[in-house]
């Protein structure tokens, strides 16, 4: 602030002339005016401000809010009054006043199922077997029965294979069996003096498969899905390519009986029991002989076995086992003991407990195998499928690879099944690479081969060596084992099949609607 212009004192010495106070007139006076100039501001202009001289301008950060006062408007993102409040709206509430006010009411999306509304509105959880969120990014809640689909209308959908029977065809009559099955052509091939049998069921085991062998050695019998074929020389036509094809799962259902259910009566069981006893279910890669005896050791198996069989090298179950095995098969039976991948259940067999396995394909040459029994018991074990690897000698015939059923390498007399899915490895030179297939149809000589088109009419240049997993099909097996000496009934109950991308998982795979079944 610039100094103020205050006149000079009088000339008069402070006590010359009477006062109140004992000061002059003119003293008091002028002190008087000096007083008032110190306590009157003056207009005269600020020759700074902020440190700033000159011409001033006012700059960002020359004041704080506190030292601002007023309301900002609407326009200058304020409210435009001292007491704002929250203004109602459908299905809202406000209580309260400002700044202390609560927002409440209904939601305005009811959350319902099938047209009744949720009880809890809070939380949308769409949950349940075959319910996925997906395609990923589309914003879309998928219902599935588990399985993708190429076509809305599931019934006629290719996009899929299944298989299912639950043996309730009641018209085979008798006690020896041939065939048999609802939907499906099951063959049971008996070994021994056998009883078997198309029983009627307790719901929900509505039809039931049994036979029942006599005390000797490898009594009992095989139920195979399809009539195998065989030829002299030990031969098959069937297989399904599985190990290399994941995506598949398979259901059978089974139970062992102190007695046999025989057409309204039972028939009586002298030595029943389980201490000689070869049991093997689930899928089956051997090729059945010429003899067409029911075998108690397959070659090659997948699934669930209980084998009490102690010929060198002894097995000697007495849980069920789950196994994965892969042996050569001669060309006459010889029981192979070597095992495969295996994994103990700890699950002890009894009698009149029924016993679901299930085996899942997800990944090629993995299983994911489960039992679970009606008496509580449970196991569950992952195991890999051994695959089978055959020498080819130089120069054998170029067209037929001296049918893969019996090689060189494998025996001169060695076979195993003859339909596969696909050549896993090839190791040789130039002569052995490129396109293999299965043929069609049995050769002349009744032997079904793989074959290399675009070797036909030459010979190979140089060994090789051929990696491959075996064709398999469903089957349940029980016989004594090489001893005998007990009996017991054996029940089948139910066996299904499906084929499906949508089992390795529903978001694995997108149905392509340019390809006859949906898939390659």
């Amino acid at each position: 602030m610039a100094a103020q212009s205050i006149p000079g004192p009088p000339i008069q010495t402070p006590l010359a002339g009477p006062s109140a106070s004992g000061i002059s007139f003119a003293w008091l006076k002028w002190l008087q005016s000096v007083q008032a100039a110190i306590s009157t501001p003056q207009n005269a202009p600020v020759e700074s401000v902020f440190g700033r001289s000159g011409a001033v301008v006012a700059e960002t950060g020359d004041y704080d809010f506190s030292q601002i006062a007023g309301i900002l408007s609407v326009a200058q993102g304020g409210t435009g009054t001292p007491t704002p409040s929250l203004i109602a709206g459908a299905n809202v509430t406000i209580e309260g006043s400002w700044p202390n006010q609560t927002v409440s009411g209904d939601a305005g999306v009811v959350l319902e199922t099938n047209g009744l509304p949720n009880d809890n509105q809070e939380t949308l959880n769409i949950s349940g077997s075959g319910v996925y969120y997906g395609p990923p990014g589309s914003g879309k809640v998928t219902v599935s029965d588990g399985l993708i689909h190429g076509d809305t209308v599931w019934e006629t959908d290719p996009a899929y294979f299944e298989l299912r029977d639950d043996f309730g065809n009641y018209g085979a009559s008798g006690t020896t069996l041939s065939t048999c099955g609802d939907t499906n052509s099951w063959t049971l091939t008996a070994e021994g003096s056998v009883v078997s049998l198309q029983a009627f069921g307790t719901p929900p085991h509505f039809g039931n498969v049994c036979w029942l062998g006599n005390t000797g050695a490898g009594a009992g019998a095989f139920l195979s899905l399809s009539n195998i074929g065989t030829s002299g020389n030990g031969a098959g036509y069937a297989g399904w390519a599985l190990m290399e094809q994941p995506s598949w799962k398979a259901t059978f259902i089974f139970q062992f009986l102190g007695y046999a259910p025989a057409q309204g009566s039972n028939a009586q069981i002298t030595s029943p029991g389980l201490s000689h006893t070869s049991m093997y279910v689930g899928m089956d890669g051997d090729i059945p002989l010429a003899s067409a005896a029911a075998k108690g050791r397959p070659y090659c198996f997948c699934g669930v076995r209980y084998d009490t069989d102690t010929t060198s090298p002894s097995i000697g179950d007495s849980t069920f086992v789950f196994e994965c095995v892969a042996n050569a098969q001669p060309a006459s039976y010889t029981r192979n003991n070597t095992q495969g991948n295996t994994a103990n259940t700890g699950i002890t067999p009894t009698e009149g407990v029924w016993y679901r396995l299930v085996v899942t394909s997800t990944a090629a040459g993995e299983v994911l195998m489960t039992l679970t029994g009606d008496d509580g018991s449970y196991a569950q074990a992952s195991l890999s499928m051994p695959s089978y690897t055959f020498s080819v000698s130089s120069g054998a015939n170029a067209s037929v690879v001296d049918n893969v059923a019996r090689l060189t390498g494998m025996g001169s007399s060695v076979y195993v099944p003859a339909v596969w899915g696909s050549i896993l490895n090839v190791t040789a030179g130039s002569d052995f690479t490129g396109a293999w297939s299965a043929s069609g149809y049995p050769a002349t000589s009744g032997e079904s081969f793989w074959y290399a088109p675009q070797l036909t009419g030459k010979t190979y240049s140089g060994a090789a060596s051929v990696t491959l997993y075996a064709g398999m099909f469903p089957v349940f097996s029980c016989v004594n084992d090489t001893t005998g000496g007990d009996q017991i009934c054996f029940v089948v109950d139910f066996f299904s099949f499906v084929w499906n991308p949508g089992i390795a998982g529903l978001n694995s795979a997108t149905a392509n609607p340019s390809l006859t079944r949906y898939f390659a």
